[in-house]
Parts: structure tokens; C-alpha cells; sequence
């Protein structure tokens, strides 16, 4: 049963990690609160599975085995989830770095006969 959950668990954090094609636009700041809020969820959903997966650990009997495995499994999502926490980062650093350049460019003197950018 626990390895049903965790395979539908790890299927589902793939799934929504490969939805979001890489030339979308740029995510608002609502999505990326959604996104992250998202992340935190499935972190605490992580540690209620390795923490009950940890306790079933010592019904068996190769109980460092089993730990083992199941610290291997927790570093893997969690390393899945850091690298979309990175992109949602990446994304919005790049976001703000334009309107901050579009800023910028508004405040400088233009040239006699120069149209405004939109």
C-alpha cells in the first residue's frame, strides 16, 4: 500500500515538474506563490511518508537496509523539488532584472525626435 502511495506521490511531482514547458512565459507572482506552496506540500507530504516508511523500518529485519532505501528515496525528491525551487528562483530573478531594466531605460533623457518605447 505505501508503495502505491509513494510511486503515485513520485508520478505526480514528475508530472506537474514536466507540464511546464521551459518557453511558457514567465511565471506571475501569484503562480510562483502557487508553485512554491505547491513545493511546501509535497515536502511535508515527504516527511510524513519517510517518517511513517522510517518506523515500518524496524518491523523488518533488515531494518539499515530498509533506512537506507528510504533515505535514497527522500534525497531524490527532495532533490527534485530544490531544482524546481531553483527554476521558480531563476525565473522570477530574471523577471525582476527586466523590470528593473525597463525602469532603468524609462528614466533616461531620449534623443530630440525619438519616439517612446511601449
Amino acid at each position: 500500500m505505501t508503495h502505491l502511495f509513494l510511486a503515485a506521490a513520485m508520478a505526480l511531482v514528475v508530472v506537474s515538474a514536466q507540464a511546464q514547458p521551459a518557453d511558457a512565459a514567465p511565471p506571475t507572482r501569484a503562480d510562483a506563490a502557487a508553485e512554491r506552496s505547491r513545493i511546501a506540500a509535497a515536502r511535508q507530504a515527504e516527511a510524513a511518508r519517510y517518517e511513517q516508511q522510517q518506523a515500518s523500518c524496524y518491523a523488518r529485519f533488515a531494518v539499515s537496509d530498509c533506512h537506507l532505501a528510504n533515505r535514497a528515496h527522500q534525497r531524490a525528491l527532495l532533490d527534485l523539488l530544490r531544482r524546481q525551487e531553483l527554476a521558480i528562483n531563476a525565473a522570477e530573478r530574471q523577471q525582476k532584472g527586466a523590470e528593473q531594466l525597463e525602469r532603468i531605460l524609462g528614466k533616461l533623457p531620449r534623443p530630440e525626435g525619438s519616439a517612446p518605447t511601449p
